[in-house]
């Protein structure tokens, strides 16, 4: 694989060059492989030829696909042995922890216990990240958008996932100190488990909802470059062009702007929240987010790439 991966970057000639030593190889590996028979000279060489090149191959498509040297290709697979030599000794921590214990002999009640309070826990999570999108970063009330019941879930079941998983590394720490009988170090990796784990989830919370936040801050700075942002789990920001319905309207935080797009989460409630990409570029300024009875103002949706809103007539 090696000899292949070397064949890559050769030209023409310095690949044919390479495959001299192993055309005269092809004649000891094939006459090794057919050594319980004797075959025509030939087919010997042609079984050699095929088995050598056979093993070669990968190492070539293998440079093809990855041309970052031999060193980075090196020390890429050497991370992922590690890599997996570390999830191993985290799986086996884990069954040492839990085999012949108190958690294995009760295993369908905790289950129970563990799975049944996923239909609150769930919504719950995700109702908090949804504040830390919309109410934390934008500064519009979360109550006024409104998101599907099911996306509210699914945005919490990767948090919830990594928050668990964070909890399986301290939980094999202590798996190994059982596994080797650890008497007085016992219930020092156990102190020592458990604080790690409190950290560590603390920490794999805080970096989901720093994930949320630039989530947000990457919505903002779409709107601000005139493009509607990604949604986000069912919350769907659209820019759109807001028009009084009269002449005098009540505006929280006003005045109400009508010749640039604004940023709206929703449209269905009677209190219509909009946020100015205008006022939120200048720092000290008014606040960005104002609202309007819903009933006193028309609104549509603009397209990517405008920036101004038609005059009143």
């Amino acid at each position: 694989m090696f000899y292949g991966w070397l064949a890559y970057d050769r030209s023409l000639l310095g690949r044919l060059a390479m495959f001299a030593p192993l055309a005269g190889a092809a004649w000891f590996a094939g006459d090794w492989y057919m050594s319980n028979q004797r075959r025509p000279w030939p087919l010997r060489w042609a079984a050699g030829a095929m088995i050598l090149v056979g093993t070669a191959a990968p190492g070539y498509a293998w440079h093809q696909q990855n041309p970052y040297g031999v060193a980075a290709q090196i020390r890429s697979a050497l991370l992922t042995f590690a890599g997996l030599a570390l999830l191993w000794c985290v799986l086996r921590g884990c069954w040492f922890a839990i085999r012949q214990s108190w958690v294995s002999k009760h295993a369908a009640g905790l289950l129970t216990v563990l799975v049944l309070p996923l239909p609150w826990v769930l919504p719950f999570v995700g109702s908090f990240l949804q504040f830390v999108y919309v109410e934390d970063a934008f500064g519009i009330p979360t109550d006024s958008v409104s998101a599907p019941v099911y996306w509210t879930g699914a945005s919490a079941v990767l948090p919830t996932l990594g928050c668990v998983g964070l909890l399986l590394p301290p939980l094999a720490l202590y798996g190994w100190a059982r596994h080797f009988h650890w008497a007085w170090e016992k219930s020092i990796v156990s102190v020592v488990s458990a604080g790690a784990a409190v950290v560590l989830v603390i920490i794999g919370g805080t970096a989901f909802m720093n994930r949320t936040s630039e989530a947000a801050h990457r919505a903002a700075r779409d709107v601000v470059n005139a493009t509607t942002p990604d949604s986000y789990f069912g919350i769907q920001g659209e820019r759109m062009c807001v028009r009084p319905l009269k002449d005098k309207i009540s505006v929280h935080n006003g005045p109400l702007p009508t010749r640039r797009p604004l940023l709206a989460f929703s449209t269905d409630g009677d209190v219509l929240y909009l946020w100015d990409p205008a006022r939120a570029q200048k720092p000290g300024g008014p606040d960005p987010v104002m609202s309007v009875r819903s009933a006193e103002v028309s609104t549509y949706a603009v397209s990517n790439g405008e920036t101004r809103c038609p005059e009143l007539t």
